[in-house]
């Protein structure tokens, strides 16, 4: 079994490409997931999430932390708390810092390309 988890901070669509790839595969052996509990473990010290699986296969979606701002609720997403997280996740994304195979997609680009370009790295894989 293949499981992938899109990582990524707030605001950088990963519902929306996860929607996206759970309606084009259909294959029993292939999971989508979003935000993997050993990637928020390690984002978020003390979060202590239950660690029942774990991602074969990270989806890196890197996205600028100010564009992400402006997908977000500001109220609750503030620039300085999306700054943090950003960099959190290019510590523990870091293909040195993690021992789970990582591949990086730029977010920044049209939406369409970044889901070719994540299409393009599942179908390399499976």
């Amino acid at each position: 079994m293949t499981i992938i988890s899109l990582e990524g901070i707030i605001g950088v669509d990963k519902t929306l490409y996860l929607k996206r790839l759970e309606q084009e595969y259909h294959e029993p052996d292939l999971r989508f997931y979003e935000n993997s509990p050993y990637i928020l473990n390690a984002i978020q010290p003390g979060l202590n999430l239950k660690v029942d699986w774990v991602p074969n296969v990270i989806i890196y979606l890197f996205c600028s932390p100010y564009i992400c701002h402006s997908h977000v609720n500001r109220n609750t997403n503030p620039l300085d708390h999306l700054l943090d997280l950003h960099t959190r996740y290019e510590i523990i994304c870091d293909e040195l810092n993690c021992p789970i195979k990582i591949y990086k997609v730029n977010a920044q680009e049209e939406t369409d390309t970044v889901y070719r370009n994540i299409k393009d790295i599942i179908d390399k894989i499976h």
